[in-house]
């Protein structure tokens, strides 16, 4: 990806919708824009940590890497697999597994930070361990 490309952070909320990160709270999002960073953002609205939108709204965004939330509470791809937003906004942007809520360790933040670099610099260059399946639990 260009040093140029946007990243998006989501939350799947269904077959319909996801919650659209804003970048100012979180502190990882914080560390990534800090060090340059381009993030793409949802519009002023309600919602202090997330914008709710659908699909269509985030590949609208036109983001180059999508960080996708694997929390528990977050939807599983086969529920939004064959939405047609998810589907344009996988097909054009690299998907990688993001925990908004990262254990607070060297490790957990390293290994983070060292997947979305690697998609930024070379997105063909991301293993399996990097990238989240694109229709898979």
């Amino acid at each position: 990806a260009a040093p140029e490309a946007r990243v998006l952070a989501l939350s799947p909320a269904g077959a319909d919708a996801a919650y659209l990160a804003r970048a100012t709270a979180w502190p990882d999002l914080r560390a990534l824009a800090e060090h340059g960073v381009a993030l793409a953002t949802p519009p002023e609205g309600p919602g202090a940590n997330w914008a709710t939108g659908d699909w269509a709204d985030a590949a609208a965004l036109s983001p180059a890497i999508v960080l996708s939330d694997v929390r528990g509470n977050a939807a599983r791809p086969a529920e939004f697999q064959d939405n047609e937003g998810w589907v344009a906004l996988s097909s054009a942007a690299t998907i990688l597994p993001w925990n908004p809520e990262l254990p607070p360790s060297a490790l957990a933040q390293a290994r983070f930070y060292e997947a979305v670099a690697k998609a930024l610099e070379a997105p063909d260059a991301l293993d399996a361990s990097d990238a989240l399946p694109r229709g898979a639990d």
